[in-house]
């Protein structure tokens, strides 16, 4: 199916033309489903898996794909460079949710940990001609534990990628809460969500180095949130830029988090006070997936959440101070957002316009909505102005859960991965063809990277995940609109080191280790 969408607005913004095509199917992915329990949805368990990953674990300049399993924790699919995959022999068996990749081993090839209930799974690349599961041998098996998103990332500066572990919350299958009038929703008896359960703490795990890590969490102050947070999408990011690696949690019907790093191996959250905890009336909201960006081009970091049905899914608007200021209704995405249930969310230039855009996954968790229970995904365009209009490209409903943002066909547009629950994954190959240039770079997580071209300057961060438990293409891209190159980039590495490149010609892809 083709979606297509044109229009010229305010006579400032050019004209531009969109276009996507569902080639899943013709991808060789359609054969894979990911189930997550009894489509009935008895127990909460059954409802918020799973996420899905771009990964060039072969190192040949293609984006791979792998998409996370409630039965056979994930899979893995090759790109054969023709706009089809090959399925990658994997063997594991268990209850998958989100998915992080990173170098944890620093051998310069992409591992992948894969998180989930009662474990998670650490895949090893053995240099692309294999897998090894070391979860347990590395110490971040979490046995026991129902662990959702998940982040590489070097909080210490010392070259090595570290990990940061969400918990959901303590649910023991074997006595499970189950179904009664007592959950309702809607005048509708469902699964009894997560109000009322406990949660483990997340988990901050230091990479030793050598191949394994060791969980630090207490001593790092992870530890000291009082009350239970109900974890879902995690993002590292730089909000204040001070060069230490901070870290947000979405958590779920619980106020979310904003760990900052304070540059002595601790961390504190300091949500609240930053102004990005809550919805724009002060409440809790079930937060899912989060993305970080510079929306506005000044230079700092903004932060979208996605969340439940009748709840607005909040902008924050960063600030040079540290603070943020809630723009969700002033930017026009409060009034569109209110009648979704999101997961999914990402920053993507979709016109390589030099603007980042907002793409958003929806889809109910309760069957009994009917109708309402596979939802469309969302896509506001950028106005520049402050301002985001709902780009109608992408009609079809959806059980949709995480999503990856990535140029799989290496054309230099961004297309979209899609993890639906019960349900095949659906890939959007980008047919569009944008008026604007562009540029990737490949860096190490953490590293800054500022494009400034005709006086514009954008400003990116390289993550090992984003959206809802869920990794992007580690190639980090840039519109650069009418421009034939970009006047200067400039790369500032975890530990302060920084790179300046001049007059670099538009249309290539950039790599640096």
């Amino acid at each position: 199916m083709i979606s297509r969408f044109a229009l010229v607005l305010c006579g400032c913004l050019p004209v531009f033309a969109v276009e996507f095509l569902d080639v899943t199917a013709k991808a060789g992915l359609a054969e894979f489903v990911n189930r997550q329990g009894n489509a009935k949805k008895d127990y909460i368990l059954e409802s918020i898996g799973g996420g899905a990953a771009w990964i060039d674990f072969d190192k040949d300049g293609w984006q791979d794909v792998l998409l996370v399993s409630g039965e056979t924790v994930c899979a893995l699919f090759r790109n054969q460079r023709d706009g089809t995959f090959q399925k990658v022999p994997l063997t594991a068996k268990g209850m998958g949710m989100g998915v992080a990749v990173g170098d944890y081993d620093g051998d310069g090839w992409d591992d992948f940990l894969i998180t989930g209930y009662g474990r998670n799974w650490l895949f090893r690349n053995q240099q692309g001609k294999g897998w090894e599961e070391v979860a347990e041998r590395a110490g971040v098996l979490s046995q026991g534990l129902w662990s959702t998103g998940a982040t590489f990332f070097d909080y210490d500066n010392d070259g090595h990628a570290d990990l940061f572990v969400a918990r959901y919350v303590k649910f023991d299958i074997s006595k499970p809460v189950q179904r009664s009038s007592a959950c309702q929703y809607q005048s509708k008896s469902v699964f009894c969500g997560p109000q009322g359960f406990q949660s483990d703490p997340h988990s901050l795990y230091r990479n030793n180095g050598n191949g394994t890590f060791r969980e630090v969490s207490k001593e790092a102050g992870i530890r000291t949130a009082t009350g239970p947070h109900h974890g879902m999408g995690v993002i590292s990011l730089d909000y204040d830029n001070d060069g230490r690696p901070d870290i947000y949690v979405a958590n779920d019907d619980t106020p979310n988090q904003l760990w900052r790093n304070l540059g002595n191996g601790k961390f504190k959250d300091i949500a609240v006070e930053a102004g990005v905890a809550f919805s724009p009336d002060g409440l809790s909201q079930s937060s899912m997936g989060v993305d970080a960006g510079d929306l506005f081009h000044r230079g700092v970091q903004d932060i979208f959440v996605t969340t439940f049905e009748g709840q607005p899914y909040p902008l924050y608007k960063g600030g040079k101070d540290g603070f943020f200021e809630d723009v969700t209704w002033a930017s026009g995405l409060g009034r569109e957002t209110l009648p979704f249930l999101g997961w999914g969310a990402n920053f993507l230039d979709l016109d390589n316009d030099g603007w980042l855009d907002i793409f958003m996954v929806n889809g109910h968790v309760y069957p009994e909505m009917g109708g309402r229970y596979r939802q469309k995904p969302l896509i506001f365009r950028n106005l520049r102005n402050g301002k985001f209009t709902e780009w109608p490209l992408l009609a079809s409903a959806l059980p949709g859960r995480g999503a990856a943002i990535g140029d799989f066909d290496n054309d230099g547009d961004l297309d979209i991965l899609i993890n639906n629950i019960d349900a095949s994954p659906v890939l959007y190959e980008n047919r569009g063809k944008p008026a604007g240039n562009w540029i990737t770079v490949e860096a190490p997580v953490g590293a800054r990277i500022t494009v400034r071209t005709n006086g514009m300057s954008q400003f990116g961060e390289a993550r090992s995940s984003s959206g809802y438990l869920s990794s992007s293409d580690r190639r980090m891209h840039f519109g650069l609109g009418e421009a034939a190159a970009a006047d200067e980039i400039q790369i500032t590495y975890v530990g302060g080191r920084r790179e300046t490149l001049k007059n670099v010609k538009a249309n290539q892809r950039l790599s640096r280790r």
